[in-house]
């Protein structure tokens, strides 16, 4: 009975002390005292990268216009990956952005430091994939200022086929045409994104 009650008493010592890894301290063999470490804090350790890899990449922003009582909300992400277009560009990131504003409506846009191909004349288009899935077209538009540096999607039915595909997608690649340079892919981590604008 007094060797029942002492190992009862004991217990919550023991048990202590695997949380912390004291009793790993205690295993001669190293292979297994290694073991006996990654089964307590390996574990951990993954569990918090989870939590870091959901963090989104999203920035927000709203910009108030006093004067008018109007408000422009803005969502923009960069690619995670860069090409070198060379001089005078280098290495340039594609970035996405939506724009609900007052005065142009609603937009998806993608800019770079650098030059699209072929888009300022007249629409051309770029392909896009979401996470595995297939292949698509979206027809693109350059800016009314004649800026090179920037494409909208061209019209409002396509705009919202690609918002709604971009809400529930964790991953979005993006090929367009650069000039000077051809066909470049660009990747974005798109996963968390909060846009109830349109």
């Amino acid at each position: 009975m007094k060797k029942s009650l002492f190992i009862l008493c004991c217990l919550p010592t023991f048990v202590f002390a695997t949380e912390t890894g004291e009793s790993c301290s205690k295993i001669e063999d190293s292979t297994k005292r290694l073991e006996c470490y990654d089964s307590i804090f390996v574990k951990k350790d993954a569990g918090k990268e989870e939590v870091t890899a959901e963090k989104s990449k999203w920035e927000y922003e709203q910009e108030k216009d006093e004067l008018r009582n109007a408000t422009t909300y803005l969502a923009r992400v960069r690619s995670t990956n860069t090409i070198d277009f060379g001089f005078p560009y280098d290495s340039s990131g594609l970035n996405l952005m939506l724009r609900k504003d007052p005065k142009y409506g609603n937009d998806v846009i993608f800019s770079i430091h650098g030059q699209f191909n072929g888009c300022m004349i007249d629409s051309c288009k770029i392909t896009v994939k979401f996470d595995d899935g297939k292949l698509e077209s979206y027809r693109m538009v350059g800016a009314d200022g004649g800026s090179n540096d920037t494409l909208f999607i061209e019209n409002a039915k396509a705009m919202k086929t690609f918002v709604d595909k971009l809400k529930k997608s964790k991953k979005l690649i993006v090929e367009a045409s650069f000039y000077n340079y051809g066909k470049g892919q660009f990747t974005f981590d798109t996963q968390g994104l909060e846009w109830k604008h349109f």
